[in-house]
């Protein structure tokens, strides 16, 4: 009958609307959710209530869902806000850090220049500990592995580093008066091209090195190059070239033990030891 036939949607109906109370009430856990226990009502009423609002007007759980997003969403812009701050901290951190080591240098460079005007209370063949008690040591127990330096100067790694090692290319124009060369170059390029270190005498890297002359010669500008050996000099960060040439003439450029990338050569006369001519060479290799 037709009372039946409606009794039986009724039925259907509140099944289904419960099957919805279950399922979002397993959806929407903090949600209040019920019907309105009217038996005569062929129609189910929801309330959803918690924080989203309560009563007949109340968010759907599916809705709930978009609020997270929009939440999640929100959080990631802050993130974004406070990486972006943190960036800008990291980029002036990295800015006086560089502006500060270059103070550092320029410092350790005159002090450099300074200690050298001064001079050294040790010999020419010796180190300088440093300190206040003026301690020195040959310069063949440099960087041996045993300290001899009561604070071990000696060892000390940036005191122990090859400045010229091989494949290094150094390069300088010669503006002074030249009275010691018959070339008389006015560019002098040095390239080592291999260094040797004996286990047995570490303190005396052996160095092999050509040297290439430019000079002018009936108006035209010739090149010689010169193949010589000499060593490396950890005790006063110099590289030293014996003699090139029977007229005695030898070369050797010092670091001033801030700068890597360049450093002061001097021509010298082997026999007297006595420096004719001098000039700044700079690094063409990336070091």
């Amino acid at each position: 009958s037709a009372r039946s036939k409606g009794g039986r949607m009724r039925d259907e109906l509140l099944a289904a609307c419960a099957l919805l109370l279950v399922v979002a009430q397993a959806a929407v856990p903090n949600r209040v959710i019920r019907s309105t226990g009217h038996h005569n009502d062929d129609k189910c009423v929801c309330v959803w209530g918690g924080h989203g609002g309560g009563g007949h007007g109340g968010r759907p759980p599916w809705e709930s869902e978009e609020m997270l997003e929009g939440r999640l969403d929100g959080q990631e812009a802050r993130l974004d806000k406070v990486q972006a701050k943190l960036d800008a901290l990291q980029a002036k951190a990295d800015d006086k850090l560089v502006k500060a080591q270059g103070l550092m240098k320029k410092f350790k460079t005159v002090e450099a220049r300074v200690h050298h005007l001064e001079g050294s209370e040790c010999a020419i063949d010796e180190f300088e500990c440093g300190g206040i008690g003026h301690m020195c040591v040959h310069e063949m127990h440099m960087c041996d592995g045993t300290p001899d330096c009561y604070n071990e100067a000696d060892e000390d790694p940036h005191n122990c580093v090859n400045l010229m090692p091989a494949g290094a290319v150094f390069e300088g124009h010669i503006h002074n008066e030249d009275h010691c060369t018959r070339r008389q170059p006015h560019k002098l390029r040095t390239v080592v091209t291999s260094v040797t270190t004996k286990s047995y005498f570490p303190s005396v890297p052996k160095v092999k090195v050509s040297v290439l002359l430019y000079y002018n010669s009936d108006h035209e500008e010739r090149v010689d190059t010169l193949n010589g050996h000499g060593t490396w000099d950890y005790a006063h960060h110099r590289l030293l070239v014996h003699a090139l040439e029977a007229d005695g003439l030898g070369l050797y450029c010092k670091f001033d033990g801030v700068n890597e990338d360049s450093c002061h050569a001097h021509i010298f006369n082997e026999n007297t030891h006595k420096d004719c001519m001098s000039f700044t060479m700079h690094r063409l290799d990336h070091h």
